[in-house]
């Protein structure tokens, strides 16, 4: 039986607010972008970005039903 690395509970945490950090970064971002490019264009860019982040939050939830647990760290 492989011995597997389990995260505590402060890493998860850790974890959970990089990635809130990351996903305001990356729409802090994009309203800038999109304020710089005006009204019809800086809509569709918004709509971008949340489709994207949304696109790569449900990916990874999918691959880690395949990828082994020992390396589900390495996501």
């Amino acid at each position: 039986m492989r011995t597997q690395k389990r995260l505590g509970k402060a890493n998860l945490a850790e974890a959970g607010w990089r990635c809130i950090g990351s996903f305001t970064d990356a729409m802090h971002h994009a309203e800038v972008v999109a304020h710089r490019v005006g009204e019809p264009l800086g809509t569709l860019i918004l709509a971008l970005a949340v489709t994207t982040i949304e696109t790569a939050l449900i990916l990874s939830m999918m691959i880690s039903v395949w990828i082994p647990r020992t390396w589900s760290c390495l996501r």
